[in-house]
């Protein structure tokens, strides 16, 4: 008599990286401006990847800049249709900028360019001042949400800082 047969365990299907840049900015501002807006931008998205939300965190110097009332606003791939919003988190001077976006369709995302905008407000005064702004390591990276609720991570996250310049 043959012994039975294992069942098979099932592996899932891991989700595929996408392949897509999302650009922290790297600009500068001189200390004769207090608000101003910076562009988050993508390389092109497939629409096909069906990507109905995102979020992420990145850390920023609040002695550099800190972020208007409403941090971040949709713009470009998410001026419409799109619930974009941003919280401020932490004590001390380094603190995050959390990201969370959706659709309110399920419209996927498609295209390139600006993903959302970012509200800054300068704090520092200082010419040559500078802040890093980096993106946070797994699990609060920088991730897109497809419709099946998947997390799919870009292939490129590069980060990027705002410097102070004299007027």
């Amino acid at each position: 008599v043959d012994p039975p047969m294992p069942t098979p365990t099932p592996t899932p299907t891991p989700t595929p990286t996408l392949v897509v840049t999302v650009s922290l900015p790297i600009t500068t501002v001189d200390t004769a401006t207090t608000n101003f807006v910076r562009t988050v931008n993508t390389s092109t998205i497939n629409g096909a990847d069906n990507l109905v939300g995102f979020q992420g965190d990145f850390t920023f110097d609040s002695s550099i800049v800190s972020f208007q009332t409403t941090p971040i606003s949709g713009g470009g791939l998410t001026a419409t249709n799109w619930n974009v919003t941003g919280n401020v988190l932490g004590a001390g001077t380094i603190k995050t900028l959390r990201i969370s976006a959706f659709s309110n369709d399920f419209t996927p995302l498609s295209g390139s360019g600006p993903l959302f905008n970012l509200n800054v407000i300068r704090v520092s005064s200082t010419p040559g001042a500078s802040t890093p702004l980096i993106w946070a390591a797994d699990p609060n990276n920088f991730y897109f949400i497809d419709a099946d609720l998947n997390n799919r991570v870009p292939n490129n996250t590069p980060s990027g800082s705002i410097t102070i310049q004299a007027t």
